[in-house]
């Protein structure tokens, strides 16, 4: 790392639909961003800055290669979906019951695959103000493949499905999420609910404050930027909202 690499970043995994809620962020702190994933289409639509960093790969528990689907826009995993349990969904983007055409894969390919561990060492990337996950049922594999460098981190956001199926066979389950914040000593400072109540995004703060005084975004900051407001429901009633939700998908 030299002299002229930016102390911070933020790092975008799954950025469709041109990156537009970490954009936002790097436009008002001046911060790059990392901007990851396998659709050369979406990065195509990103608008990025001559600082910030462009990299075609998935990102899993592993360095290699995988086999990435095509679903439709804005829905591409490496997880495949739940065919059987697919006409349960609402379609986020029609508001119908979803078709199995629309998830069904429109192709599949081998893709680059690594960690983010990996990635973070090979681009000399040290400190993470933002991490924001977007993979389609697979976010906790994503931020689990940090390993000790999730220490770095000073906020994440994910996505979680809350219902008492699966659309992505596999999808990362709310209880695991919420083991990982607490094992890691994160807190969660925010919930919004989206897809007609079918998903929630959750941002999560690191207790330990690793960046300091170097740190340039505050919890209020980011949640605000965002086009959200630090919620005032206590943290333990946000938890319980949480799991009451989801009650039986926790239980399968």
């Amino acid at each position: 790392m030299n002299k002229d690499t930016p102390h911070a970043y933020i790092v975008d995994v799954g950025s469709s639909w041109n990156g537009v809620r970490t954009i936002g962020l790097r436009d008002k702190f001046s911060l790059p961003v990392v901007f990851i994933d396998p659709d050369s289409e979406s990065l195509k639509r990103v608008n990025a800055t001559t600082a910030d960093i462009k990299v075609a790969a998935a990102i899993t528990s592993y360095d290699g290669e995988a086999l990435f689907h095509y679903y439709q826009d804005g829905t591409h995993s490496l997880l495949e979906t739940n065919l059987e349990e697919v006409h349960k969904f609402i379609d986020g983007h029609t508001g119908q019951a979803a078709k199995i055409d629309d998830w069904t894969p429109q192709r599949s390919e081998v893709v680059q695959c690594l960690t983010l561990q990996t990635l973070m060492n090979r681009l000399g990337v040290t400190s993470i103000e933002f991490l924001k996950v977007d993979a389609q049922g697979h976010d906790l594999k994503v931020i689990e493949s940090l390993g000790g460098g999730i220490s770095m981190v000073r906020f994440f956001e994910v996505e979680v499905q809350v219902t008492d199926f699966e659309l992505y066979k596999g999808a990362s389950r709310l209880s695991n999420i919420m083991d990982f914040a607490s094992k890691n000593e994160f807190e969660l400072i925010h919930s919004e609910s989206q897809t007609h109540g079918q998903e929630r995004i959750l941002v999560f703060r690191n207790l330990h404050d690793p960046h300091g005084a170097t740190s340039v975004l505050s919890a209020k900051a980011l949640l605000q930027t965002l086009g959200e407001s630090v919620p005032k429901v206590p943290k333990r009633s946000v938890f319980r909202i949480l799991l009451n939700c989801s009650r039986k998908f926790l239980s399968h």
